[in-house]
């Protein structure tokens, strides 16, 4: 079982990313804004966090910046969601510390293979590739 930390302004969508992954075993935490997603992953030990790009009051990069300069979540794999292209971003991902990107509408077996390499292996910290 994987905590997995989902970080994402609409409440519709983190609704459905919990209950998805819950039903495959794992344990989900939800956060609606960066204060709430720092302050969850401060507060549990995370397997790995998903990140939306666009959030109404900061970057999803910024979250992720955030997230590889704290000590407790520097290694924790983070990848970015969007339904724009991973190709607009460039090197911005890498920059910020994403692992990788998943591009939206995200595929439910997308998501459960992420989440498996991340428990399986050791995922590097700032390789961007598209996960499918």
């Amino acid at each position: 079982m994987a905590r997995v930390m989902f970080v994402d302004d609409d409440v519709d969508t983190l609704a459905m990313f919990k209950k998805c992954v819950e039903l495959f075993g794992h344990q989900a935490v939800t956060a609606r804004n960066s204060q709430e997603a720092m302050h969850l992953a401060e507060a549990q030990d995370l397997d790995v966090v998903f990140v939306d790009l666009y959030l109404c009051e900061a970057s999803g990069l910024d979250i992720v910046g955030s997230l590889r300069n704290s000590v407790r979540t520097s290694r924790t794999p983070v990848y970015v969601l969007s339904a724009g292209s991973e190709y607009e971003l460039g090197s911005q991902l890498g920059l910020a510390g994403a692992n990788a990107f998943l591009q939206k509408p995200v595929r439910l077996q997308s998501l459960l293979n992420t989440i498996s390499l991340c428990m399986s292996t050791s995922v590097p910290t700032v390789s961007v590739a598209s996960v499918c």
